[in-house]
């Protein structure tokens, strides 16, 4: 295993202190650990997601008037939500 040292403020190291006794964690290493594996994990779901969205359904040019049209329906919609409330 390798080591890295980390400095933090007095309000963060105070934090992680807290967040590692909360979480039942062993020591502060591991709660770092955890937090790295937790980002590795969500940076993996994001892949998989872009991937996904990139393989669904039928390719459109996403160009200059599609931005222009999804802002007018927005707009639209959100006029339509303001006006019944």
């Amino acid at each position: 295993m390798t080591t890295v040292n980390v400095s933090l403020p007095k309000a963060l190291h105070g934090f992680v202190e807290k967040r590692t006794k909360a979480g039942g964690y062993e020591d502060a290493s591991e709660y770092f650990r955890a937090l790295v594996r937790e980002d590795q994990r969500r940076l993996r779901d994001l892949e998989r997601k872009i991937l996904e969205g990139l393989n669904s359904g039928e390719r459109i040019e996403v160009n200059k008037e599609y931005w222009e049209k999804k802002k007018t329906a927005l707009k639209a919609k959100f006029a339509k939500k303001k006006s019944r409330s």
